[in-house]
């Protein structure tokens, strides 16, 4: 996933649950991510909130950083 310079990976651990219904987690994610925007957050931050509530929900790690460069770990369950 790529927000403007940043790209965001969500990557399956030991935690997520066997049976994910990737469709329904897409769908969660544009809710979410839509619902920070009404809040009036910005687009690249409510992107970043919106993976961090996802990947919190479906047990998944999650990595954020810049084109081009090594991506972070921010979340691991």
């Amino acid at each position: 996933m790529q927000s403007g310079e940043w790209v965001f990976a969500v990557i399956q651990t030991e935690k997520t649950p066997n049976q994910v219904d990737w469709l329904e987690l897409d769908r969660e994610l544009d809710e979410t991510y839509e619902g920070y925007l009404n809040e009036g957050i910005f687009p690249q931050e409510a992107a970043f909130l919106a993976n961090l509530d996802t990947c919190a929900n479906y047990g998944l790690a999650f990595y954020y950083g810049e084109i081009f460069q090594e991506l972070e770990e921010v979340y691991r369950p």
